[in-house]
């Protein structure tokens, strides 16, 4: 492989509160460290690959720290948080691209933040991917190159499962808009051969020490207001917010107003004879859950991980 995911480990210790970043493949490994160096130079240039940070509990790693200033991680194999081990914890990776923006793979990250979802033993995963411009001209960008760099993270992930405290096999997108719509991409394309030629030219991880394929599948995949439906997409937003808008482009007696409307209608023919009843198996209004999208998001794994 020359070219691929950079993987790092970033744990958070409960009692030393320290940051501690280690690079996966400069362990014990099947990869070379000339390999590795490789790797960083790669991702450096691509900028919206990469990966960002891997974060954990206390009691599932234990961190030596090298002359260097990096550390060495070692993992508890009797670690355990909440109700998952080191073996059965779901790993789930947030898709943050709102406007087909690139996820840019993270430096430093908020313990506040992830607490939410290490408190529940989950392994959260930030992978870096492109998106619909790339400052740097060197590599390609747009689709699919996005969920492209969402895969070759996957694959990497199972790559290493032997080093990541983690149930490899659990793994879960989630987000919001194009960060949705990837991920609902990312969940119905799981190993798909429209998808391998891209991989292979990134230097994904194809196979593992063993010779077998690895999957890019999922497990599940959470995805709120999806934009996937690009050809009707200018007409649903009219109908859901557009026509209730007075200002700008949509003021009273400017024609884009008019136009507003004649979408808005247009769409509305669409889902006016929806039976939101039986789709949703109850009304519409009373379908969405109460509380955040965080919470929600973790109540919905660990139902899916019973």
């Amino acid at each position: 492989m020359k070219k691929s995911t950079i993987f790092q480990i970033i744990a958070v210790l409960a009692l030393a509160t320290i940051l501690i970043v280690l690079v996966v493949i400069a362990t014990k490994s099947d990869t070379s460290d000339n390999n590795t160096n490789s790797f960083k130079t790669e991702m450096q240039g691509r900028r919206g690959e990469g990966f960002g940070g891997n974060n954990q509990s206390t009691v599932t790693v234990t961190s030596t720290k090298n002359s260097d200033g990096t550390y060495t991680c070692t993992i508890n194999k009797d670690g355990k948080v909440g109700k998952y081990t080191v073996t059965t914890a779901p790993i789930v990776i947030p898709v943050n691209t709102p406007g087909y923006s690139a996820q840019h793979s993270p430096s430093s990250y908020s313990s506040n933040e992830l607490s939410t979802y290490l408190s529940n033993g989950f392994i959260y995963v930030y992978a870096g991917c492109r998106g619909r411009y790339n400052q740097n001209t060197e590599y390609k960008s747009g689709a699919p190159w996005g969920v492209t760099d969402l895969k070759a993270a996957i694959r990497y992930l199972r790559y290493n499962k032997d080093l990541i405290p983690a149930d490899t096999e659990k793994i879960f997108t989630f987000g919001m808009s194009w960060g949705g719509a990837q991920s609902a991409l990312v969940g119905v394309t799981g190993d798909s051969e429209l998808y391998i030629d891209y991989l292979k030219s990134i230097g994904a991880a194809m196979i593992d020490k063993n010779g077998n394929t690895i999957s890019d599948s999922v497990y599940g995949s959470m995805c709120w207001c999806p934009i996937t439906n690009l050809d009707v997409a200018d007409a649903a937003y009219e109908w859901n917010m557009g026509q209730y808008m007075s200002s700008g482009t949509r003021a009273e007696g400017t024609f884009t107003k008019s136009l507003s409307i004649d979408l808005a209608k247009a769409y509305g023919e669409n889902v006016k004879n929806v039976d939101f009843t039986t789709v949703w198996a109850q009304g519409h209004t009373q379908a969405e859950r109460t509380g955040n999208s965080s919470s929600n998001f973790i109540n919905w794994v660990n139902e899916c991980m019973n």
